[in-house]
């Protein structure tokens, strides 16, 4: 058998989880890169959020089938929220509720995050932990593999989507516009946070194209990226 495209596979889950949660399914969301139009180069996963009326374990039963095929496609498994946590969420995850409301597609209910409550300053506190948690892990992570160039290019190529989502939430916690893209988003970080976008930019065109990196600059791409991200750390520091 043919393997389902993308299309195809969110047409036949959106048909499922209708088909088995009728009324109790308030909004179905697909979230992330694969909701957004600009070109992604890795491939992206499917990100759903369904937002129900309760949450209970016979309900996570009617759900098992849908989410075990869902799962075989190489998807991680669809969030599910009851219509109470959903608003009463948007404190605990300012930076996912942000990134929703900014780039999702409603495949079916009610879209219910086009409005959310800002909180700028809980918003700012989880950026700033989530870009430390981040960087510490890259460095750890640096110490294991830098010896080994595949899986120290890897570890570059891996995180910089992570860190460019991170890039665009400390230009909004510094009270900057929203840029559009990563692109815009890396070159706005670079002018607001004063560092070179050289090393990010150079990872950023091969995790696209699905490029290598040169082997005798990993080093000093690394040493590069790692001081642009310590600078955005430093200025959000400062916000503070």
């Amino acid at each position: 058998m043919a393997k389902l495209t993308s299309q195809q596979q969110l047409d036949r889950i959106t048909t499922w989880l209708t088909s088995v949660l009728g009324s109790r399914l308030q909004a179905l969301v697909l979230y992330g890169s694969a909701a957004g139009s600009e070109p992604r180069g890795h491939r992206s996963d499917h990100n759903l959020l369904a937002v129900v009326d309760a949450v209970s374990a016979g309900l996570l039963d009617d759900l098992a089938p849908a989410q075990l095929w869902w799962a075989k496609q190489g998807n991680p498994p669809v969030v599910v929220l009851s219509q109470d946590e959903q608003k009463a969420s948007c404190d605990v995850f300012p930076i996912e509720y942000l990134d929703i409301q900014r780039q999702h597609r409603l495949l079916a209910g009610a879209d219910v995050f086009s409005v959310i409550s800002s909180h700028p300053e809980l918003h700012r506190l989880q950026v700033e932990h989530d870009l430390r948690t981040q960087l510490i892990r890259l460095r750890s992570n640096y110490a294991l593999v830098r010896r080994h160039w595949r899986r120290l290019e890897s570890l570059l190529l891996d995180s910089i989507s992570t860190f460019l989502v991170l890039f665009r939430h400390a230009l909004v916690a510094a009270g900057e516009p929203w840029p559009a893209s990563r692109g815009e988003a890396l070159a706005a970080a670079a002018r607001r946070f004063q560092f070179s976008s050289d090393a990010c930019q150079t990872l950023l065109a091969a995790h696209r194209n699905h490029g290598h990196l040169p082997k005798t600059q990993l080093h000093s791409l690394f040493a590069q990226y790692l001081d642009s991200i310590q600078r955005v750390e430093r200025g959000l520091e400062e916000l503070a």
